[in-house]
């Protein structure tokens, strides 16, 4: 081989070790050739942290409805779960003695009508008479006393009379008020006696959120805070309401350690709501706005101490930071962080110790 050719040949290996190290080192100094990132600079946005709550739907007035006299009870078409009218009749009674004092009352009504009719027109001639010297006073006397003897009569007998039309009234079971009838307790047919328990109704345009907090979270509720309150069961079904109440569940041994928090719900399909189905309640507790945020995934946290990571020059520093409020995506940076700093966004934190670990700055 001539020596030309061998020159050549040399220059080519020659070449290509340097490019080759040239191309090792520049993946050794360059870690994205190993490590995947992307940093983040502070950015000034308005933050609302909150806290999640859970209950269920209550309706604010539930009443049991009652039977107000004895008889026999009589319904159709009277199923639990359906939408009542206020005024709708729920169920009658039967009571043939009801019936027949109404129409025993109503004649005893109209004899005293006629009673007092005769007596005070005796009484109307008497006096006449009277002024003529033709009766004796003693005879006028008792004409008076006749005439307020039937006037008494008569209010008796349209007392006694109103009296068997309010028990014949009470024959009709109606609904004090619109809403959601929740149970049917008497069958048709039944015989029941004046206080059985008839119906349970449930107000659907007065529906409140009960929720339940930890004890220990007390101090981060107070009445009048705004919650914005969703049906689990229903997406569209929303309420911005405020806490109406706070009390402790001192009845129920297995909560022990538990709140209730009360809250109106108001949304213009409430009445497509069960009650006691899932309600979420999230309860607002700060609101900051233009501050300096970092999105969460951004941090990490050791034996409570709260870091970044900081890029710079191919390097990677390590930085202790004091945070503020967050909500489910931003935290609020108080100090450690300035406006041209680069900040990593930890994916996979181990993956950025193993191949890293030469360029933190400690």
């Amino acid at each position: 081989m001539s020596p030309i050719y061998k020159n050549i040949i040399s220059l080519i290996c020659f070449i290509t070790v340097i490019t080759t190290l040239g191309i090792l080192m520049a993946f050794k100094q360059n870690p994205q050739h190993k490590f995947k990132y992307n940093t983040v600079h502070l950015e000034q946005r308005s933050i609302t942290q909150s806290m999640q709550v859970n209950g269920i739907i209550e309706s604010e007035n539930v009443i049991t409805i009652r039977s107000k006299i004895d008889g026999t009870l009589r319904h159709k078409n009277i199923k639990e779960g359906i939408n009542i009218t206020k005024g709708q009749v729920l169920a009658t009674i039967y009571n043939p003695k009801i019936l027949d004092e109404v129409l025993l009352n109503d004649n005893n009504l109209q004899l005293a009508k006629l009673n007092l009719s005769d007596t005070s027109r005796q009484l109307a001639n008497g006096k006449k008479l009277f002024k003529l010297n033709s009766i004796t006073n003693e005879a006028y006397r008792q004409l008076k006393m006749q005439d307020q003897k039937a006037k008494y009569e008569l209010q008796r007998a349209e007392k006694n009379y109103q009296y068997s039309l309010n028990d014949k009234k009470e024959l009709r079971i109606t609904a004090p008020f619109s809403g959601k009838l929740l149970q049917v307790i008497e069958n048709n047919g039944s015989s029941i006696v004046s206080g059985t328990k008839l119906f349970i109704l449930a107000n659907m345009d007065k529906l409140i959120a009960k929720m339940i907090i930890d004890e220990n979270d007390v101090d981060k509720i107070y009445i009048g805070q705004e919650i914005i309150l969703e049906s689990e069961s229903k997406k569209d079904c929303q309420s911005k309401s405020k806490i109406e109440s706070i009390s402790q569940l001192v009845d129920n041994v297995d909560m022990k350690g538990t709140l209730a928090i009360k809250s109106p719900f108001i949304s213009i399909n409430q009445n497509e709501l069960a009650l006691g189905s899932s309600i979420r309640g999230i309860v607002v507790q700060k609101t900051k706005k233009d501050i300096r945020t970092l999105p969460i995934s951004s941090l990490w946290q050791e034996n409570g101490i709260k870091y970044i990571y900081k890029y710079k020059n191919n390097l990677i520093s390590k930085q202790e930071i004091e945070t503020g409020i967050f909500d489910g995506t931003f935290i609020e940076i108080m100090t450690g962080v300035e406006p041209k700093d680069q900040i990593i966004v930890i994916q996979n934190y181990k993956e950025l110790q193993n191949f890293y670990e030469e360029h933190i700055k400690l």
